[in-house]
């Protein structure tokens, strides 16, 4: 994240054993929702390419193992 939106924020910390990911179709793309079973009804739609990203980053276990 650039630094202009960083200021003033804390770090965002996500218990991945809380997350679960689903791969849906999209208009140009695959899109990839993450849903949180500790915050029902909130959900993050990400492009399926940015979430591969994400999965080389920060590894996070068994939430992105279905999605390749």
């Amino acid at each position: 994240m650039g630094i202009l939106f960083r200021v003033g924020h804390k770090p965002l910390f996500i218990p991945w054993t809380d997350v679960t990911a689903v791969e849906k179709p999209g208009v140009l793309s695959p899109k990839v929702i993450l849903e949180f079973r500790r915050a029902p009804g909130v959900v993050l739609k990400f492009s399926k390419a940015t979430v591969l990203k994400l999965k080389a980053k920060v590894g996070a276990g068994n939430v992105f193992e279905s999605i390749r």
